[in-house]
């Protein structure tokens, strides 16, 4: 932990993490073309069932990964209009790890540095979806530091 700000310690991931989410389901498909796709803005998208029990993540990576494989290997190679709409069960990650709320900011970022995360889906013990941790979580506590967790 960092000496010169001790008052890190005290914050748990419940109180940096986002709770105004876009989660997709089974069955929603990735529009990559469509210029009013609001996943776009997102860098990682939780995917969830009907009662709110994360099932998956997907990230942008993920979605242009596939995309790029797509468009580079000849064997590969689909029709634009076939390749429009990817189902999400195709790209996303579906063994996630995931934080509990009331663990620690400095556990979490851990975590998430040695395993190389960009986010984290915060969940309760039932698997319920409650939040999601990134870094851009960190970037902003960084910047404004102690006032970030002020309403």
């Amino acid at each position: 932990m960092n000496a010169s700000q001790p008052w890190l310690a005290k914050f748990k991931v419940e109180d940096l993490m986002s709770r105004d989410l876009q989660c997709l389901s089974l069955s929603d498909q990735l529009r990559l073309w469509d210029q009013s796709a609001s996943w776009r803005r997102f860098r990682h998208l939780p995917v969830t069932d009907e009662a709110g029990k994360l099932l998956g993540l997907v990230s942008h990576r993920d979605v242009m990964n596939r995309v790029a494989s797509a468009v580079l290997n000849p064997q590969k190679r689909e029709s634009l209009e076939k390749f429009q709409a990817i189902p999400v069960h195709e790209v996303m990650l579906k063994n996630v790890e995931t934080i509990n709320p009331h663990t620690g900011l400095i556990e979490a970022a851990h975590k998430m540095f040695e395993n190389q995360m960009g986010a984290l889906p915060v969940i309760d013990d039932e698997g319920t979806l409650l939040g999601i941790l990134t870094e851009a979580d960190f970037v902003e506590l960084v910047h404004f530091g102690e006032d970030t967790f002020k309403d």
